[in-house]
């Protein structure tokens, strides 16, 4: 996958950012909502490469994933990669934008941060 591929699947999810999906609050920081998000937003749009991994660890396993919270896969793959001597930081931001292109559901859970990441669509990837 091209990096415009990989951006275009990040505007399908306006709210989603690197540390996951920020609903009108967020109680874990003290800097405001709006400034949050738009240095979140840019780190998620820069971690092409933690997409790369993520894509490559699913493929790894293809019946892993069954209704898991997107941070459990990101601590997936970063041991995944840790064993093969790629330690990388994975952001939630790049694990739901992997799942999406690989066609895995995506539940949010309104008013969260994180989601659960479910079974293949029929048809695809």
């Amino acid at each position: 996958m091209k990096k415009d591929e990989f951006l275009e699947i990040l505007e399908k999810y306006p709210d989603l950012t690197a540390i996951g999906f920020l609903g009108k609050v967020n109680p874990y920081t003290r800097i405001s909502h709006e400034e949050l998000y738009i240095t979140t937003r840019e780190e998620l749009r820069q971690s092409y490469d933690e997409f790369q991994a993520c894509v490559d660890w699913i493929e790894h396993h293809p019946k892993y994933p069954r209704y898991y919270a997107d941070l459990q896969w990101a601590d997936e793959v970063q041991k995944w990669l840790a064993d093969r001597g790629r330690p990388m930081h994975i952001r939630v931001g790049a694990v739901v934008l992997a799942a999406d292109y690989k066609g895995f559901f995506i539940k949010r859970h309104q008013n969260k941060l994180y989601c659960t990441i479910g079974r293949k669509k029929p048809g695809r990837r």
